[in-house]
């Protein structure tokens, strides 16, 4: 399955990535700043785009094909937050999948917290 993580250069998503790679899935993250991925040791396994949440552009490219995306915005960020939540809503209607599955995931921001599907508008 092809997954899209945003924030994959922060500390939770950082350590999200190895993990769904080692679970077999296909990785894409969406990076301001790809140049932060080259030490990470499995830069090299994902697809990586260039953009932020913000770039309608570089979600839609960064979104083509995706069955799930973890979501990771900066605490506070309510603008990024409701961009994403529209973006993840449109696609999951586009594919039919609305009210099934849904395909967006905010990770937790406590270990103790398990991850949510973010809610529709």
């Amino acid at each position: 399955m092809l997954v899209l993580v945003t924030g994959a250069t922060g500390y939770i998503g950082g350590r999200l990535v190895p993990r769904l790679i080692e679970a077999g899935h296909d990785v894409r993250v969406l990076v301001r700043r790809p140049e932060r991925l080259r030490d990470a040791p499995w830069a090299a396994e994902v697809d990586v785009v260039e953009g932020d949440l913000t770039d309608a552009a570089a979600v839609d490219t960064a979104m083509r094909d995706i069955r799930v995306v973890y979501i990771r915005p900066k605490k506070g960020n309510e603008t990024v937050t409701a961009f994403a939540r529209v973006t993840c809503t449109v696609r999951a209607t586009a594919r039919g999948t609305r009210g099934r599955s849904h395909p967006c995931v905010v990770p937790p921001t406590r270990s103790t917290q398990r991850p949510r599907p973010l809610e529709s508008p």
